[in-house]
């Protein structure tokens, strides 16, 4: 990432960018029991959002792709957390 231009690395982290935010938009909202965070990964390639309940994943990207069509769910990997944002509060 370090040795592309800002061109080339605002192409490459757009789609990250809106699928985290559509992610980040459902865990606040209809997901908030089991949403703890978004993350980027390390490689860049993907985004990880953090839910107590893996099992939910199919509900949380059908609800991330309603919140935003344009969202590329297929770089999402749902990763599992011990606690729901609404618990750390």
């Amino acid at each position: 990432m370090a040795e592309m231009g800002p061109e080339r690395q605002g192409e490459v982290l757009e789609p990250l960018r809106v699928v985290a935010d559509a992610a980040a938009r459902v865990g606040r909202g209809a997901q908030a029991d089991v949403y703890t965070q978004v993350e980027m990964a390390s490689d860049y390639r993907s985004v990880n959002p953090c839910l107590t309940d893996p099992d939910r994943r199919a509900a949380f990207l059908d609800a991330v792709h309603r919140i935003d069509p344009e969202a590329d769910t297929k770089l999402l990997n749902v990763r599992r957390s011990a606690k729901s944002r609404q618990r750390l509060s």
